[in-house]
């Protein structure tokens, strides 16, 4: 089924478009493949979602509540149970005892009677003394530390980080206020929690509009994915969105890695002392682009189903193996290639 006022597909059991957030009426959808767009009381049929643009219009007065639309979003994207660990509590998926309520309720939520928690994550089995708390409307971390809080529409990005042996969250807000650290340790796969976390907030800019500029698709998921990182820029370099053609390694990567003319760099890790791009890889229009000895790509369609692990000095995409200059780059790295991941899934 698709959304009649935007052509986006529809989850199944979804009250709300994720894309521009009107509310679904059960019997109006489409077939799979075809999108309805309006043109003067007209309805014409087009074949495809995959081209569509991004509807950037605001939520109204006569729109549903963003907390609703909130909470449709988060469920689609979290909702595998257990998939983080002991210590993570979906709401709905996973009880929660009463120590954890009650310090939930005491420290991390405002009172606000429409405000829900929908994810908890209390630091080693302390019954959430502190921890990590996602709302329908904030992000709450760390109480004994002193309490941190964000709205989510407020969220520019986030991305994943090392502080000493801990694995972090760094979060920068829309008018590039720099909050504190939200550690993920003891929690499983934090990779991926970093990696759907900015697809939860990806799609909230796209539901409300927010810094959004037409881009298609793809590509948005692309730029989204690379925004916050911090690598280490000898072998590593990030576009604002894409990379331009007078940087030093752009001629490189496309030679070495055999990258199509066509395609624009959003990402390129040069795994060379040299700088000379002979080994690594680059994020690209058409997909991922690598050379490991000889040159290599995977296309977008068919990243979607790669396998993407940690390994000892680095990650392995597709059996390939990357190696890092730090640990830090490749986790930063790999929350990347999921992120992209993550994303192709729904396309």
């Amino acid at each position: 089924m698709f959304c009649m006022d935007c052509g986006t597909e529809i989850i199944e059991g979804a009250k709300f478009c994720i894309n521009c957030g009107a509310e679904i009426m059960v019997g109006f959808g489409k077939k799979k493949g075809q999108k309805e767009i309006r043109d003067e009381g007209k309805v014409i049929l087009q074949k495809t979602v995959s081209d569509a643009r991004i509807d950037c219009k605001s939520i109204n007065d006569s729109a549903p509540l963003k907390e609703e639309v909130i909470e449709d979003i988060f469920s689609h994207i979290f909702c595998i149970r257990g998939e983080f660990g002991k210590y993570v509590y979906i709401t709905g998926k996973d009880r929660m005892s009463p120590e954890i309520m009650n310090n939930l309720k005491e420290h991390f939520m405002s009172g606000d009677s429409a405000e829900k928690p929908l994810l908890v994550f209390e630091y080693g089995g302390e019954k959430l003394k502190s921890g990590i708390v996602i709302t329908n409307k904030r992000l709450v971390w760390d109480y004994e530390r002193g309490l941190n809080e964000i709205f989510l529409t407020d969220i520019k990005y986030a991305a994943i980080g090392k502080s000493k042996l801990a694995t972090v969250m760094h979060i920068v807000s829309m008018n590039h206020g720099i909050y504190p650290k939200a550690y993920l340790t003891w929690m499983n796969n934090e990779e991926r929690f970093v990696a759907k976390f900015k697809k939860f907030i990806s799609a909230i800019h796209k539901v409300f509009g927010i810094n959004m500029e037409n881009q298609k698709i793809k590509d948005s998921f692309l730029i989204h994915a690379c925004e916050g990182i911090s690598v280490d820029k000898m072998y590593c370099e990030v576009g604002s969105p894409t990379i331009p053609q007078s940087s030093g390694k752009y001629q490189k990567a496309k030679r070495y890695f055999n990258i199509p003319d066509s395609d624009e760099l959003f990402l390129i890790y040069d795994n060379t002392v040299l700088r000379n791009c002979k080994k690594g890889f680059a994020l690209c229009t058409s997909g991922f682009y690598y050379c490991l000895g000889k040159s290599e790509y995977i296309l977008w369609d068919k990243f979607a189903s790669v396998k993407i692990a940690k390994s000892f000095g680095g990650f392995q995409v597709d059996g390939a193996e990357f190696v890092t200059s730090s640990s830090g780059d490749s986790l930063q790295l790999l929350t990347v290639l999921i992120s992209i991941q993550e994303s192709l899934i729904e396309l």
